[in-house]
């Protein structure tokens, strides 16, 4: 019996830049931090921070993702999490050595921040930072692909791009015996996206 592939309704296409760590530790990240894109339950995409303080580094940091996009895709969420690492595995003796303590999610790992971007919110309704600049650069760009024959935005559909927050709980001090967790920022990233016809 063949194979049934999956249905597909256009690309996706995603672009996380300049990530900022806030605070005083800040832009750049703890060493050993890695974030992660998830869509659909499935990790797409994930790549190293920069934790040295290089602006170069900071503003060349760029994790691409392009990837089919299921007829369903207006139920699901891009998810965003930054993952520390707090071992080091030594290559002789192949023992692992923890590196940092704190709280952890895993085994020597922690989650330290995270975010979610519905993509029905997304690129249905639509979000542009400094809008009336990046409409004339998406006009551009449009005509540019009518042109080069490349694959156009899916009807119905609008780009997005946008500062997402980087949240995470920060637990009441010892003192404060009535206090709840809060959410706090913890860094930044500038999500863009686009779900372009298909073209295959």
């Amino acid at each position: 019996m063949a194979e049934v592939k999956p249905q597909t309704v256009g690309l996706l296409e995603v672009s996380l830049t300049s990530p900022w760590m806030s605070g005083f530790a800040g832009p750049e990240w703890p060493r050993f931090c890695t974030m992660y894109v998830v869509i659909g339950g499935e990790v797409v995409g994930k790549q190293t921070l920069p934790f040295e303080f290089d602006m170069d580094d900071i503003r060349k940091w760029r994790l691409g993702i392009r990837i089919p996009a299921a007829p369903d895709w207006a139920h699901q969420c891009l998810d965003i999490f930054v993952e520390r690492a707090d071992y080091l595995v030594r290559r002789r003796t192949k023992s692992v050595v923890v590196t940092r303590g704190g709280p952890h999610t895993s085994r020597h790992t922690a989650v330290i921040c995270r975010a979610r971007v519905r993509l029905l919110d997304a690129l249905v309704l639509g979000h542009l930072d400094e809008e009336e600049e990046e409409q004339e650069d998406n006009k551009s760009k449009t005509r540019h692909e009518e042109a080069e024959g490349k694959p156009m935005l899916l009807e119905g559909t609008l780009p997005f791009g946008k500062v997402v927050p980087l949240l995470d709980w920060k637990l009441p001090a010892p003192a404060d015996e009535d206090g709840n967790p809060r959410s706090v920022v913890r860094g930044t990233v500038v999500v863009r996206m686009n779900l372009c016809e298909p073209f295959w």
